[in-house]
């Protein structure tokens, strides 16, 4: 196996629109890295030195994200890293090709850390923030597409204008171990966002989005089985700007809509 013997293979699958390829370009894989790191320090460090070396960190975990979206077992991928030249291409290998053993230990490790969750959830986020969705599959018809794109009528699109957002972001939590994190702060760091938190024992800060989300539960959310990632968008989407933000009066408003208290503030 040679990938750059096999240079007109590659240019035709770009030619057909490789959905990896198209990954690879609009997510930054080294971002998880430092997690990473951190994971595996401790084997990584007291490992002997004899034997294979390990296999790179970020090439492991894109093994994984493979193995989610294309429904594969550990055999299964071992397999379809000899065979698809697509895979070898987003993995960067050539010859020497992880096995399906050194994969479960992988994925073992990375589960008894309690990281893999919140690394997968963080791929998840990053392809969101891209405007794409993973379309879990077989191995014939995993996709990427397009995140559907939010479209208001012109004059709610010129109010959205007209209202000047700051370019930086800040997120808002409490002081909970899973705010204050070496990996939650690396990934607001990575987005370019500024935390802000309440005081310690202070939770009033968090209670008016608190009661957001439970009006958005009750009220929406119970009443309905998602299929899958694009039902829940369109329909949570449409409770928020056709109905919530709309039609539903408020008595800390003043008993006006969240649209008429903004424009009348404004």
């Amino acid at each position: 196996m040679n990938l750059f013997g096999d240079s007109d293979y590659l240019e035709k699958l770009s030619l057909k629109g490789d959905p990896l390829e198209r990954l690879e370009k609009v997510v930054d894989f080294e971002c998880f890295r430092p997690t990473l790191n951190r994971i595996f320090k401790y084997d990584l460090k007291n490992k002997s030195h004899g034997g294979r070396p390990p296999y790179d960190l970020v090439l492991m975990l894109k093994i994984l994200i493979l193995q989610r979206l294309y429904n594969l077992s550990d055999d299964a991928m071992e397999y379809q890293m000899i065979d698809r030249i697509s895979f070898r291409r987003f993995l960067k290998i050539d010859d020497k090709v992880p096995d399906a053993k050194t994969i479960w230990n992988f994925r073992n490790q990375l589960s008894k850390s309690n990281r893999g969750n919140w690394l997968f959830s963080a791929f998840q986020e990053k392809l969101e923030s891209q405007g794409m969705i993973a379309h879990k599959g077989q191995i014939v018809d995993a996709t990427f597409i397009e995140a559907p794109k939010q479209r208001n009528p012109k004059d709610e699109n010129e109010l959205i204008k007209s209202q000047d957002y700051p370019e930086a972001v800040i997120l808002h939590s409490d002081q909970g171990s899973q705010y204050t994190s070496l990996e939650y702060e690396e990934l607001l760091k990575y987005y370019g966002m500024t935390h802000s938190f309440s005081r310690r024992g202070y939770p009033y800060h968090n209670a008016s989005l608190e009661s957001w989300h439970g009006h958005l539960k009750r009220e929406w959310v119970y009443q309905f089985k998602y299929k899958n990632f694009e039902e829940a968008y369109q329909s949570i989407f449409w409770y928020i700007e056709a109905f919530y933000n709309s039609k539903r009066i408020h008595q800390s408003l003043g008993y006006l809509t969240p649209n008429q208290f903004e424009k009348v503030s404004a």
